[in-house]
């Protein structure tokens, strides 16, 4: 089964959403996605600095 690629828009919405507290079996029903792949993201995200405990200020920042 051939993989099919991860849009950028999905990428800042699995971003945004875990921001908001949604969990990471609900991001990835949402959208579409294997849970693998979300937890990819995320660990791609934690490792560049964004934290759950920066959610006001990037939940505002996504919304530009």
């Amino acid at each position: 089964m051939p993989y099919r690629e991860v849009t950028m828009f999905e990428v800042k919405e699995v971003l945004r959403l875990w921001l908001t507290g949604v969990a990471k079996k609900r991001i990835a029903a949402q959208l579409g996605l294997d849970p693998k792949t979300v937890r990819h993201y995320l660990k791609a995200a934690i490792a560049a600095g964004i934290t759950t405990a920066a959610r006001s200020s990037a939940t505002s920042a996504w919304s530009r």
